[in-house]
């Protein structure tokens, strides 16, 4: 009658047991999809608590059974029946596995492996690259885009077939900035200390050589017409090609360019500085309409063209890169050069904006993820992505890697993340 108590006490702690454990692994797994590392430490913890709880009972009842002449014998009473005991320990760690499979490879893996596992994380594609995806350009249609490598080649697909068209072979230079034209027929290029060139996208034919750049930052664009392309040269002109000829329309300067954004429609560019000067131009007539002074670090167009954002560079967070940092994203109104709102973000450093073509979707790349990201014990998003401008509370995308460029399909709303050796085609939520 002892044994049997005895053992009926032993099965409820070890009941009690499992049942913490398996409750520890749920609770760890939760905070596991949204604290990396952190949760499964939080999941072994619980389980040496369980555990030691599991020894303290033990010991308490093999104290009792002594102390009442209860014969012990191992695996008889010190524990449950050995069988069962098997069985449940079986059993709880193949339903620790079903758990914690599936949550490291959303954690850490979310593009690759099970289907599933893809459409919970939201990722489409990733397509593996040899290096730094510096440029992701679409072409007006959506059927083709461009992806530049740091100093590696410039790759041609298609979408959303992802069927790669072409390979212009290894850049001369560490870095270059595409565009493309609205049919995706013709690609233009400028790369730092090589040539600003349009090429025929789907032979590389150069189709014209536009200038040559002397170890300066470089951008480049089509007007929606595709008759022009706008480039940045020497660090100071904005120049105006004839796609046909190649001849040089008009030149004008702006000292430190470093960026160039065209409004959909083509009637506004926005040229910026290193110094943090921001001029809004009017295309046709080359007048500037607005002037906005202030660091940046990326900027961007909405889709109607009445909005400019703009992240905020923080000097102090550039230097240190810290936890606590905040970026804010100025957006800009148009015609009156003022500030609309701000969106804030803890913890971030912004450095890529990218704004959807057919939406208010806008998407933000955070710099600051690239040195968190490599932290196990810490998960922290990469991107961020508001549904409408007036979005102060972005949601977030389980990028893995440190961004590097970002760019919206023009059909679809699909977010296009360069990586450090990924390129990732995300759908947003």
């Amino acid at each position: 009658m002892g044994n049997k108590s005895s053992e009926r006490r032993f099965g409820r702690f070890f009941g009690l047991y499992f049942l913490v454990i398996i409750l520890g692994s749920l609770i760890g797994s939760a905070l596991g999809l949204t604290a990396g590392l952190i949760g499964f430490f939080v999941m072994i913890v619980i389980n040496m608590l369980s555990l030691g709880l599991g020894i303290y009972l033990h010991n308490k009842a093999l104290k009792s059974d002594k102390e009442n002449n209860i014969p012990i014998t191992l695996f008889g009473n010190m524990f449950l029946p050995w069988p069962k005991a098997a069985i449940a320990l079986s059993m709880l760690f193949l339903f620790e596995l079903a758990i914690y499979i599936p949550v490291v490879a959303y954690s850490f893996y979310p593009c690759d492996g099970l289907d599933v596992i893809r459409k919970i994380s939201g990722c489409v594609s990733r397509i593996p690259h040899n290096s730094l995806v510096t440029d992701i350009a679409f072409s007006k249609d959506g059927k083709t885009f461009a992806t530049s490598e740091f100093n590696g080649p410039v790759r041609v697909w298609s979408y959303p077939d992802l069927t790669l068209l072409n390979s212009l072979g290894n850049n001369r230079s560490l870095d270059t900035n595409l565009a493309l034209s609205s049919d995706g027929e013709m690609i233009a290029m400028c790369s730092y200390n090589d040539t600003t060139s349009i090429l025929e996208t789907r032979t590389g034919k150069v189709l014209r050589t536009l200038i040559k750049n002397n170890d300066e930052f470089c951008d480049i664009l089509f007007t929606p017409d595709d008759k022009l392309v706008i480039s940045t040269s020497s660090g100071s002109k904005i120049q105006t090609w004839d796609v046909a000829t190649g001849n040089l329309v008009n030149s004008t300067s702006q000292d430190n360019l470093n960026d160039l954004e065209l409004s959909n429609d083509g009637q506004l560019l926005a040229t910026g500085s290193g110094g943090g000067l921001i001029n809004i131009r009017h295309v046709p007539d080359n007048t500037i309409l607005t002037t906005i002074q202030q660091p940046y670090l990326s900027m961007a167009f909405s889709q109607d063209g009445k909005y400019l954002l703009t992240a905020l560079l923080d000097m102090e967070n550039l230097k240190n890169r810290s936890e606590g940092s905040v970026s804010t994203i100025n957006v800009w109104n148009v015609k009156t050069g003022k500030i609309d709102h701000t969106i804030t973000l803890q913890g971030s450093w912004v450095k890529y904006i990218a704004t959807s073509k057919n939406s208010n979707m806008f998407a933000i790349g955070d710099s600051l993820c690239g040195v968190t990201s490599r932290n196990l014990l810490y998960d922290k998003p990469c991107v961020y992505f508001g549904q409408t401008l007036d979005d102060k509370q972005p949601k977030s995308l389980k990028i893995p890697d440190e961004i590097w460029s970002l760019a919206f399909s023009p059909t679809d709303g699909k977010i296009l993340v360069g990586t450090d050796k990924n390129l990732y085609i995300w759908q947003v939520p």
